[in-house]
This record gives structure tokens, C-alpha cells and sequence, in this order.
């Protein structure tokens, strides 16, 4: 396991997640789209951690340092 990022943001979701398994798998973006939310709504599955950073950019606008 590896790095995991949280952040909130101003696209229509509460939350989003970043959160790596294992190499041969990759980061997962985890969108949770309110507070209550137990389970993410969405979840998209990127190769790296900068490909997961550069979905959050395109397709939220978030940008993660």
C-alpha cells in the first residue's frame, strides 16, 4: 500500500479520494458525493498516482500537489 489523499471540492461532490493498492493494481479515485455517503458513488481505477491526479484535474478540476 502507498500514498492516500483526501480532499474536499467545489464540483458537485463532497469528497474525493485518492487511494493506491497494491503496484500491480493502482489508484483508485474514490467520489463520495455527500457526508453520509458510507461507500463511494463513483470509483475509477488509474495505472499510477499521477494519472489519478490528472483525472481529478480533468473531470473535477481538482488540482492535487
Amino acid at each position: 500500500m502507498g500514498q492516500f489523499v483526501s480532499t474536499e471540492n467545489s464540483s458537485g461532490f463532497f469528497r474525493i479520494v485518492l487511494r493506491e493498492d497494491s503496484p500491480d493494481v493502482g489508484v483508485y479515485v474514490e467520489v463520495y458525493e455527500s457526508a453520509d455517503s458510507a461507500a463511494p458513488e463513483r470509483d475509477h481505477l488509474e495505472d499510477t498516482f499521477a494519472l489519478a491526479k490528472e483525472r481529478c484535474r480533468e473531470e473535477f478540476g481538482l488540482l492535487i500537489k
